[in-house]
């Protein structure tokens, strides 16, 4: 599975059985804020999934003339991949507005939390964790994070991802650069306060907009790899379908030190090797993907293969907090954006 960072909670998602899927399409720097979301450069996904009307989060007058489109809710199963939804919130969790979406494909299991900021930021409600893990009960291989929103969130984004464990996370649907950072410290803030006990996080900065999810699993915690947003750039083979056990590409292999309780530093990567064949289950994932039940013709004009531009590296990570008060939800009002 190839994934590719458009911007904001923007991705695109390749996979080897030639279909693509296009998640949270919004507008570039949506209420005016510097959140860019770069363009598809026509490419035609194969599904569209948006989380709720948003313009973050879908695009206006964005179109698709082949996509099956998936709008706050619903699911289906396309040769071997299946989608489906979770009702969430983004105000108020009494009102369900926002739809996180799970794929199942070759025995992976990947989570877009999008717009879940009201079971986020208050996470630290024993209540919540509850509802939490009864809403997201399985074991997820991937999970976009959110870690920013209508208040600044980050210590309770850092929080339920420790809640949910994934194999991995990618940061996403963040308004500055300042706020990547915060959550970012935030997670090794977790590790420092792990008291000897093995780091519950590594971080990996690829410094680029792409990333392969194959076979390797880490051997514990979580590994959050940072991502930076470009533009999708198409290939001279854009006609041609993805190729059955094609290689991946990865970016190359970026260390980065990480505090440890104890001290001392270590080191996050991220492989750059090939993927595996993505029929090998995982242990993390007990539940295999069920067959497809409706498999659609697609032409090869409507499938996506992509290359992705890339753009500097950005800053480097402080490992103490700025002081900006984000801590306590709502210190600062709460902003007019999604």
């Amino acid at each position: 599975m190839r994934i590719h960072y458009l911007g904001h909670a923007a991705f695109v998602l390749r996979f080897e059985n030639g279909h693509s899927i296009l998640m949270d399409y919004g507008a570039s720097n949506a209420f005016g804020r510097g959140s860019p979301v770069h363009d598809l450069s026509g490419a035609e996904p194969s599904v569209v999934t948006f989380s709720h009307d948003h313009p973050d989060h879908r695009r206006p007058g964005a179109t698709f003339t082949s996509a099956r489109v998936l709008a706050g809710g619903g699911s289906l199963t396309l040769d071997g991949m299946t989608i489906r939804s979770i009702q969430t919130s983004e105000e108020s969790m009494e009102t369900p507005d926002n739809a996180s979406f799970v794929i199942l494909y070759g025995g992976f299991r990947v989570l877009h939390l999008a717009d879940a900021q009201a079971y986020i930021a208050a996470i630290d409600d024993p209540v919540v964790k509850r509802q939490v893990k009864t809403r997201y009960p399985d074991n997820y291989d991937l999970v976009f994070m959110t870690i920013d929103g209508r208040t600044e969130i980050a210590g309770q984004a850092a929080a339920f991802l420790d809640l949910l464990s994934p194999a991995r996370a990618i940061p996403m649907h963040y308004w500055s650069g300042e706020a990547k950072s915060d959550f970012l410290a935030e997670v090794e803030r977790i590790n420092r306060q792990g008291r000897g006990r093995s780091q519950r996080f590594t971080i990996a900065e690829s410094g680029g907009s792409d990333f392969s999810l194959n076979a390797d699993s880490p051997a514990f915690g979580t590994r959050v790899i940072s991502l930076e947003p470009s533009p999708l750039v198409l290939s001279a083979a854009e006609s041609l379908p993805f190729q059955q056990g094609a290689e991946a590409v990865s970016e190359p292999e970026v260390r980065r030190p990480s505090a440890s309780p104890a001290g001392h530093g270590r080191t996050a990567r991220i492989p750059a090797r090939p993927a595996a064949p993505l029929a090998a289950s995982r242990q993390r994932s007990a539940v295999g993907v069920p067959p497809a039940h409706q498999p659609a013709a697609v032409t090869a004009a409507s499938r996506l293969h992509a290359t992705a531009g890339s753009v500097a590296a950005r800053r480097p990570v402080s490992p103490q907090l700025p002081s900006r008060g984000h801590q306590s939800v709502g210190a600062h009002g709460s902003r007019d954006i999604g």
